[in-house]
């Protein structure tokens, strides 16, 4: 799941299934403070590309076939 893969408020907002409120505050936040969403964006792409880019996933998947 998304939670398993990322940490709420390193990478991005995480909110509560199924509770618009919650979404609703943590875009807001986005929304105010255009800092806070270009730094999660930042480090969010930073690690997708250093842990789920083709060429790792290529990798892990030759690698697996090999043995």
């Amino acid at each position: 799941t998304i939670m398993d893969l990322f940490t709420n408020e390193e990478e991005l907002l995480l909110f509560k299934q199924d509770d618009e409120t919650d979404i609703y505050l943590k875009l807001k936040r986005y929304i105010e403070d255009h800092n806070l969403l270009n730094q999660h964006a930042t480090t969010l792409q930073n690690k997708i590309r250093k842990n789920y880019s083709e060429n790792i996933t290529f990798t892990f998947y030759n690698q697996l076939f090999q043995e």
